[in-house]
């Protein structure tokens, strides 16, 4: 596998509740997930586990359809394990293996080894930190319209409650995505057998080939285009946050992408916000530097914050970045893209390019 295929990041703030619960205390205290910071105050956050669980669920959804990959409890006994079936589904019929990776053991009567595959997840994301902190909020519950037509006492309960603001981190590295290799145990092993993948339909969306007692698997470029463009319209457009009967849209109104050299979140170390007047300031001038990091290349920001409130409120200059300039010296242009089509279609352009050039030398 080649290296230069690059990577796209989005750093996006948003408000929502802390849906995602820790353990319960005392018995019958539903309790959010925290921690604490250097300032001695404590922070709700959502795990990133929920945050991957969002995601992929709103992507789920009509346009995108997304198809969950099969799974299969492993083992025996009391030492079963529940992971993805390689037997089923590999990364081209299912866009979950592909994005969020997996972990498949091979027992060692399948093969002497008894070896794994292993695939790291090219979509990797932070926890969702909140930006203010928890002030020790709790309500007290109780089932009473139930209770009352069982004739029964409620059941009281307490919840520990916060909405606020969240700030989310999410890298998608492109050298990783629409590209895997299986070692030749798996078909040794039986695991699976040729006829098996070829019986897959893989259609136009990607193929296989066996190299040197390996299984190669490349999603299409089209493919990953359109698997790239699912994952960032659902970050700006929004994720469904369904829990505990609550649903609550996380719908950033703060967003800032870009094309990155190295798959690392650049913009997550300078986004850096206070609470004000119920909405958020951004400090721009702790921004700017990160654009100055040289494995940017161009970037676009979506601000659905109220425009009177920014000036009012934030007093905040505008974020430091020039449109692009005339010249046709491309060092002489600002990596700031204004338009977020003009910065999807830049996205576009440059994995098309890159793809173009793997498969040259892949040829020579």
């Amino acid at each position: 596998m080649s290296r230069g295929k690059g990577a796209i990041t989005v750093t996006m703030i948003f408000k929502a509740p802390a849906l995602n619960r820790d353990e319960k205390a005392g018995g019958n205290i539903l309790t959010i997930k925290k921690l604490r910071r250097g300032d001695g105050k404590v922070y709700p956050y959502i795990s990133r586990v929920a945050m991957r669980h969002y995601l992929f669920s709103t992507l789920q959804y009509p346009p995108y359809n997304w198809k969950p990959a099969a799974v299969e409890a492993r083992g025996s006994g009391d030492r079963k394990v529940v992971q993805f079936d390689l037997t089923n589904d590999d990364i081209i019929t299912s866009e979950e293996l592909d994005a969020f990776g997996y972990m498949y053991t091979i027992e060692k009567k399948d093969n002497e080894n008894g070896k794994g595959i292993t695939r790291k997840a090219p979509v990797g994301m932070t926890r969702a930190e909140a930006i203010e902190p928890w002030e020790g909020d709790t309500a007290f519950y109780a089932n009473h319209d139930m209770a009352k037509r069982a004739k029964v006492d409620p059941n009281p309960y307490n919840k520990e409650e916060f909405t606020g603001f969240f700030k989310f981190s999410l890298t998608i590295d492109l050298e990783k995505l629409g590209y895997d290799e299986w070692n030749g145990s798996v078909l040794k092993g039986g695991i699976v057998t040729l006829q098996d993948l070829q019986s897959r339909n893989h259609g136009s969306r990607g193929s296989f080939q066996i190299i040197d007692d390996r299984i190669v698997f490349k999603v299409s470029t089209d493919e990953k285009i359109k698997r790239v463009k699912d994952i960032l319209s659902v970050l700006r457009n929004g994720i469904i946050y369904h829990s505990s009967g609550i649903n609550s849209p996380i719908i950033p109104e703060f967003l800032i992408a870009g094309f990155v050299t190295v798959p690392i979140p650049v913009f997550d170390p300078f986004v850096k916000a206070t609470v004000a007047d119920h909405c958020f300031c951004i400090d721009g001038e702790v921004l700017s530097k990160a654009f100055e990091n040289d494995y940017l290349e161009f970037f676009a920001v979506v601000d659905n914050r109220s425009s009177d409130f920014v000036e009012r409120v934030c007093n905040e200059r505008p974020i430091d970045c020039p449109e692009s300039t005339s010249s046709q010296d491309d060092s002489e242009k600002s990596k700031y893209i204004p338009s977020w089509d003009d910065f999807m279609n830049e996205l576009e352009q440059k994995i098309r390019s890159a793809e173009n050039n793997a498969q040259t030398d892949q040829e020579s």
